[in-house]
């Protein structure tokens, strides 16, 4: 079974033996859009995980619910004229507040900024201006233009791309034509709101979906923040360009939780700046008192198999403890999937938790975290939290991670006592969640 550093090492020479960084749309290098898909693809393909596509199915109240929210932001955005930061959310809430742009919020004026998201919760604010529809049509019309491609996608870079994918991995379906329209629909998109609201700085959380955004961005001086949500490591596909420089494809600024993350210097494109802001709305939970009542799994799509095993091989240690299982938005429809793979243990007090409660209430009464490579885990480990990671091809992601209360195990090796009486204080002292840096924060923004 292959690791992702086996993996990450067959991307990088099929990359460089194919030049493949040298395909450009509209100047970005098109494999920088891709690059995370065919990942995914190999992860399935080796049995590594489950892929991480949304499992979302359309439903026609919500269909009809987005087409109406698509159609009234569409004439939001027709009668834009001057907005001077415009802020790509993402879709959490910590006690109501999105935790990642609401810093920045408290310091600029109301009328200065526009709020737009992508939302896998498909639910709607209505001061948010969602991109949901457009994905929709996007996706769609990509379909429909693919026999197409061959009119402006030369030959022969289709081909390179190919080889650089077949030599990562044979029989990988990637939608090539399809991708490649999609970031050509979302490029005039943004090109057209760039020209509307004419600001003069762009945050958004995420990287990938954003690529086209950067592109127009770049050509028409706007200044690209992006504001760091999720783990980064060596092996993150959409971070580590260690030979590229970012134009076109990577933010200005990226901007950092806590120190603790900067060693990603070595790795991101050349001309991109970080920038250590911190965040008060996630490091305060982690001073807040906790009850220390429950197990928490914290799964993922991608690696949820690993935590099923594992409860099934640890039961007997498992079955009096209060254990919450809390999915990814990703997972919310596979609920009675997972309920099925977890029926019939003798587990006494199982919750599968979905929305009902955010994960930030959840880490605060946790006693032990369990799983594989989430940014909830380094959460946790702010938190002082002892923290089981399970062994899998893709938890050498969070190699980086240094604690005094965790463990590493197998999915398969049955444990004698739960580690959950690790005492002292962390010696380590992590910052990878600090404060907010108010001057840094008041710098950035500033015109």
């Amino acid at each position: 079974m292959k690791e992702i550093t086996e993996i990450f090492k067959s991307f990088e020479n099929s990359e460089r033996n194919n030049d493949v960084y040298n395909v450009l749309l509209k100047k970005i290098p098109f494999w920088t859009y891709i690059r995370p898909t065919v990942l995914n693809q190999v992860v399935k393909k080796n049995n590594l995980g489950e892929g991480n596509k949304s499992s979302f199915k359309f439903k026609l109240d919500k269909l009809i619910k987005t087409t109406l929210i698509g159609i009234r932001d569409l004439i939001r955005i027709n009668r834009i004229t001057k907005i001077d930061y415009l802020f790509f959310e993402s879709s959490r809430r910590i006690s109501d507040k999105e935790p990642y742009c609401s810093q920045f919020y408290e310091i600029i004026e109301k009328d200065k900024y526009m709020k737009l998201c992508y939302s896998e919760r498909w639910s709607y604010d209505e001061e948010i201006l969602y991109l949901n529809f457009f994905k929709g049509i996007f996706y769609f019309i990509s379909i429909i233009m693919s026999p197409f491609s061959f009119l402006t996608f030369k030959q022969c870079d289709v081909q390179r791309i190919k080889n650089t994918i077949s030599d990562i991995q044979e029989d990988l379906r990637i939608p090539l034509k399809r991708k490649y329209f999609e970031l050509l629909f979302w490029y005039f998109f943004f090109t057209y709101l760039i020209k509307k609201s004419k600001p003069a700085k762009v945050f958004f959380v995420s990287n990938t979906f954003f690529i086209p955004l950067i592109a127009v961005c770049e050509k028409y001086n706007v200044e690209t923040m992006e504001i760091q949500h999720g783990v980064i490591s060596t092996y993150s596909v959409n971070y580590n360009f260690s030979n590229l420089n970012r134009k076109y494809f990577f933010a200005d600024n990226l901007l950092l939780l806590g120190s603790s993350w900067l060693f990603v210097n070595s790795f991101i494109p050349s001309g991109s700046k970080t920038i250590v802001i911190g965040n008060n709305i996630l490091s305060k939970q982690f001073s807040a008192q906790s009850k220390k009542s429950h197990i928490l799994f914290i799964s993922q799509k991608i690696i949820r198999k690993y935590l099923i095993k594992f409860i099934v091989t640890n039961c007997d240690i498992l079955k009096n403890e209060l254990i919450l299982f809390k999915l990814h938005p990703r997972e919310f429809p596979d609920v009675k999937t997972i309920q099925e793979d977890l029926s019939g243990l003798s587990l006494n007090r199982l919750n599968i938790i979905t929305n009902e409660k955010s994960l930030d209430e959840l880490l605060i009464d946790s006693k032990l975290n369990i799983g594989c490579y989430s940014m909830a885990l380094i959460e946790g480990v702010q938190m002082n939290i002892p923290t089981i990671v399970i062994n899998s091809p893709l938890s050498k992601v969070i190699d980086f991670l240094v604690f005094d209360k965790l463990q590493y195990v197998s999915y398969n090796d049955k444990l004698s006592e739960l580690p959950i009486s690790l005492s002292s204080e962390n010696a380590l002292k992590p910052d990878y969640f600090s404060s907010s840096n108010i001057k840094a924060l008041e710098q950035i923004v500033r015109i």
